[in-house]
Order: C-alpha cells, then structure tokens, then sequence
C-alpha cells in the first residue's frame, strides 16, 4: 500500500510567522540590488523632485521611493503591470525601494502617474545622472565606432 507524503510540515513552515524577520535579512548580501544601491546617493539624486510634492493630502511615497522603482523598472524591463507584480513578489525588489516586507506595495497606476508628473525632460536629466555616476564608478563606457559608409552607398547608386 502507498503512503501519502506527510504535508503538514510543509504547510506550518509557510504559515509560521516570525514578528523578528528583517527584509534585511531576507535578501542575501551577494544579490545585485544590494551592490547597485551602494554606487548612487539616490537621496541627493531624487532632491530635486520634492518640489513636486505637496505637505498637504494624503501621503504619498515619496520622490526617493518612487525614482528607486523607475530605476528598478528600467533595469529590469518591466511594464507598469509587471512592475507591480514584481514589487508584490520580489523580496530584493522591495529591499531596493525601501519598502518593508508587508507594507502595500503601489498599483500600475502609479508608475505611469510618476513618470507624468516628472516629465520628459526632467526624466531624460534625472537618467542622465544615473548615467554619469555607473560612469564614475567605471561600471558603463561610452565608446562609439562611426564607420563611413559613403563610399558604400555611392557604389550602390551607379
């Protein structure tokens, strides 16, 4: 006769709660996101973005929060609506945008509302300077190779 796997262990580990876990902890000290916030002051960066915020109304997440998310959404490719996924689920994820471990986490709505707000040149600047500190940090070259294809295209046209 089989035996049934005894599945109660698994289960009370999922359900067990401990009140001391840090998300700290959680994500391992080798993990990408951990080496990544320590290149950029992201506080100094994200300063010039708190003039688009009112003391007044509901809180909101702040420009430091909501610029580490971009960048986050940037670097890994996400849609607005994955973005919101990947905040539910990615423990490293949260760890980087400074959010804890139960604490709600934003809609899709909001990546698209940030960037708006932003605009398009202050986005472009504010990439602009994340660029140049992966550049200080020797992280990113910028080498470009132009080739003439003039001569290309002449041969082409006869």
């Amino acid at each position: 006769m089989a035996q049934t796997p005894d599945l109660t262990l698994t289960l009370s580990s999922r359900t067990q709660s401990n009140i001391f876990v840090c998300l700290d902890d959680v994500v391992v000290s080798t993990h990408p996101y951990r080496h990544f916030d320590g290149l950029l002051d992201y506080e100094k960066l994200s300063r010039p973005l708190t003039s688009l915020y009112s003391h007044k109304g509901r809180k909101e997440l702040g420009p430091e929060m909501a610029f580490r998310m971009l960048i986050l959404q940037f670097m890994e490719d996400l849609s607005d609506r994955e973005m919101e996924r990947y905040l539910l689920e990615n423990t490293a994820a949260k760890w980087f945008c400074q959010l804890g471990l139960t604490e709600k986490t934003p809609d899709h709505s909001f990546f698209g509302y940030f960037r708006k707000r932003l605009g398009t040149k202050r986005l472009m600047d504010m990439f602009s300077l994340v660029r140049e500190g992966l550049k200080q940090a020797g992280l990113i070259r910028e080498v470009f190779t132009f080739v003439d294809a003039s001569h290309l295209v002449s041969r082409l046209s006869t």
